[in-house]
Parts: C-alpha cells; sequence; structure tokens
C-alpha cells in the first residue's frame, strides 16, 4: 500500500482499529472524516 500511494500528500494508518475487532472506530459512511496522525497519536473526528 505505502509504494502506491506515497507520492500522495496525505496521511497513511496501518493497523488502525477499525472494523470487526473487540476495539474499533466507526467510519460512518457519507460523513467526512479528519485522520490526523503522529510519531505519537494518531486522531480520527467527523467534520461537522
Amino acid at each position: 500500500v505505502l509504494e502506491k500511494v506515497k507520492e500522495y500528500n496525505y496521511p497513511v494508518c496501518f493497523d488502525f482499529p477499525v472494523g470487526h475487532q473487540k476495539n474499533n472506530y466507526a467510519l460512518k459512511c457519507g460523513v467526512l472524516h479528519k485522520l490526523t496522525v503522529t510519531t505519537d497519536s494518531i486522531n480520527l473526528e467527523e467534520i461537522q
């Protein structure tokens, strides 16, 4: 994945807890989200 997207200027996050697992974040269809990735944290928020 990284080889395909490295030329673009948007964050890429691996092993993010989304989907059918015990601890996960909801990615709602049709809703804009902001993903902030730093060396210390990851934040996912809905954009209103």
